[in-house]
């Protein structure tokens, strides 16, 4: 499951080592990829629901979930309202919040969204979108890999040649307001399948000892930290990829 503004097929460079003993399903959130851009309707637990659609409708039976801070919480949000749904979650940098930056995100001052309403649409190029990318942003330290494949996958081509982000920034800047209203948090009480946290040692999300105040709240978890910030898995896949096959 991905974060907030990318889409499935970011986890292409991720997946190789993983093919070799599972078979991996991904898949678009709403409001993200090809996957439907609605109006409204982006409260959290939403993509919960939407999980467990994919699931009902691929006849997956116990399978293993993985997912990328929103990605993460939509997958709390999908095992604790059908407990016993996922034989075993991976939760890297989760967006479950405790209340003092879930009160932060909820307001309209929260600067993620503002961020996201700023955030250029249209580039000349894939490549020249890359290429900024690359350059300040906060996908700086991500492995080109993973920037290739959010780029080539998260982009629509225009008529006069231009490329257009496939999720637009109003959708990107509401699920950011939503992220403050959901009990993510209280939620990890209720996950009883193994549960692995994995957070970035330079995460702005899970800084200081959060992780352990997680792991105390969930009843079959454990954490490790790997080195990088919130996109960890994007800047350090190998080590990620690491833990995942040592928890699996």
């Amino acid at each position: 499951m991905h974060a907030t503004g990318f889409h499935g097929r970011v986890w292409e460079p991720f997946v190789p080592r993983l093919r070799e003993h599972f078979s991996i399903v991904s898949f678009d959130q709403r409001g993200h990829g090809d996957s439907d851009k609605p109006e409204d309707g982006y409260e959290w637990t939403k993509f919960g629901d939407d999980v467990l659609a994919v699931i009902d409708e691929l006849a997956l039976s116990s399978p293993v979930g993985i997912g990328h801070s929103a990605g993460a919480a939509a997958l709390v949000f999908a095992e604790t309202s059908r407990p016993g749904t996922f034989a075993k979650l991976v939760l890297m940098d989760p967006v479950t919040p405790e209340p003092d930056i879930g009160a932060v995100m909820a307001s309209e001052a929260n600067p993620m969204s503002d961020a996201a309403r700023r955030r250029r649409a249209v580039w000349d190029s894939t490549d020249q979108m890359v290429e900024r990318l690359k350059k300040g942003s906060p996908l700086a330290g991500w492995r080109e890999d993973f920037l290739r494949a959010y780029v080539t996958y998260g982009t629509e081509p225009l008529d006069d040649g231009t490329v257009r982000l496939k999720c637009p920034p109003e959708v990107e800047a509401q699920i950011y307001i939503m992220g403050g209203k959901h009990n993510g948090w209280t939620r990890m009480e209720r996950l009883h399948c193994p549960t692995l946290l994995l957070t970035g040692t330079d995460s702005p999300v899970w800084f200081e000892d959060r992780h352990v105040k997680a792991v105390d709240r969930l009843p079959n978890g454990h954490a490790e930290r790997i080195r990088g910030g919130h996109f960890f898995p994007m800047e350090n896949p190998d080590d990620t990829v690491d833990a995942v096959l040592r928890f699996l």
